[in-house]
């Protein structure tokens, strides 16, 4: 597995304990990876090193460096470490792995996520080259303050006809505290239920879904998927 030297050149902090970190590459001075792989990061640990594995969520693309999103955790091995990061520092990393990815299909793909399992969809919104392909992402979030990314998520909308994109609020009681304008992106409730209107709406042979977050929720998120009568062969997903 390859290493990698990188340099923090940037770090942006999000609502609820979450940052967004680009590493530029050193050496090698590029990297190829498939959108939705990871890469692997070295954490000191008391008897020697952990290995914590962060999806990648930039464009393949952008092949001198790469981004990852990542949620602080109090009194995590990881966070405390990841928390010390500063711009200009160097950190090594190994990759890339895993296999979650888009299959090659003309089928609509329908992405699930939860808080930083935005991360791989992330990658493969902003890696599709076909103007043709259509995806749409619905997004849980428990509280609009918790929100971040929605700019991003509106402007790749305006110039990707194809992509839609709903972000589901599960714990908020109305969509008041969202710009008005901005709530036909919105919806109340979990992800489940929003993505249940496409599921009803469309033949289910003609689309794909893509489910990424923590396990209990990729597993809440597959099994009603099951129950509502998707085939297992259509149903993809990463946990951590």
């Amino acid at each position: 597995m390859q290493t990698y030297r990188t340099t923090l050149t940037k770090k942006t902090v999000f609502p609820h304990d979450v940052d967004l970190f680009h590493f530029s590459l050193n050496s090698p001075e590029t990297i190829i990876f498939t959108p939705g792989q990871y890469i692997i990061l070295k954490v000191p640990a008391e008897k020697g090193f952990v290995n914590r594995l962060y999806s990648i969520a930039s464009a393949s693309t952008q092949a001198d460096s790469f981004e990852l999103l990542i949620k602080r955790v109090p009194g995590g091995l990881a966070s405390n470490y990841i928390n010390t990061f500063v711009v200009g520092q160097k950190v090594e990393f190994c990759g890339p792995a895993g296999q979650f990815s888009l299959k090659n299909t003309p089928l609509t793909k329908v992405f699930l996520t939860t808080g930083t399992g935005i991360a791989p969809i992330r990658s493969f919104i902003l890696s599709n080259k076909d103007p043709a392909q259509s995806y749409h992402l619905f997004w849980g979030m428990s509280f609009a303050a918790d929100l971040y990314l929605l700019d991003e998520l509106k402007e790749f909308a305006k110039n990707a006809p194809h992509f839609k994109f709903t972000v589901c609020l599960s714990k908020e009681p109305s969509l008041e505290k969202i710009d008005e304008a901005d709530r036909v992106f919105f919806s109340l409730g979990h992800v489940n239920e929003a993505a249940l209107g496409l599921i009803n709406s469309l033949p289910q042979n003609s689309l794909e879904f893509y489910i990424c977050g923590r396990r209990e929720v990729v597993e809440s998120l597959r099994e009603y998927l099951y129950t509502h009568g998707i085939d297992r062969s259509l149903v993809y997903f990463e946990r951590y």
